[in-house]
């Protein structure tokens, strides 16, 4: 019996070490292995760079860290070419299954648009938007905030006076129809 529980214990034990281990091994491979991000400020290297490394179906999994390092290194070379080196790198990602057709309109949505993707379609409705007021007050000034990090990106401060309007008009129009909304139900 207890001979029993000792192989149960030591089995559970050499499962869950062996989950740690491969764990630490993939983060060390995302880190400093071949799906690891470019470590130039060069933005035309990266992107290439980052291409390459994405071509790769293993590391298609970094694309978040690639994209992430992408608008970095941008940010140290702002100018209006940005806008088509982002595009035609997401749609790059796209056409190579590396990301959904949503998800590279969503990007490029959020830091290089002034349209908000983070604000419900059916905002200006009592049952859409106002049950969760909060959260949608809170992702549009996360989406504000990448806004303003595109607009450096492109050398646009148009594009970042647009979003900040915008955000405005439309926290107004949130407010005005939960309070109408509160209003109707009493």
């Amino acid at each position: 019996m207890i001979k029993n529980y000792y192989s149960i214990v030591v089995g559970a034990l050499f499962i869950v070490l062996s989950l740690v281990l491969s764990s630490c091994a993939s983060n060390y491979v995302m880190a400093n292995g071949p799906c690891a991000v470019p470590q130039t400020q060069n933005l035309e290297s990266v992107l290439a760079s980052s291409r390459d490394i994405l071509s790769d179906q293993d590391c298609t999994v970094a694309f978040d860290k690639h994209f992430d390092n992408l608008l970095m290194v941008a940010e140290g070379s702002p100018g209006e070419n940005n806008n088509r080196r982002f595009s035609d790198f997401l749609q790059w990602s796209e056409k190579n299954g590396i990301i959904g057709n949503a998800n590279a309109k969503q990007r490029y949505t959020r830091y290089f648009s002034r349209t908000f993707v983070s604000l419900p379609d059916e905002y200006s409705n009592c049952s859409s938007a106002c049950p969760r007021i909060s959260s949608v007050k809170s992702d549009m000034r996360v989406e504000l905030n990448q806004k303003e990090r595109g607009s450096r990106i492109l050398s646009n401060k148009q594009l970042m006076l647009d979003a900040h309007q915008d955000y405005r008009k439309v926290q107004l129009l949130l407010e005005a129809t939960c309070t109408s909304c509160r209003a109707s139900a009493i």
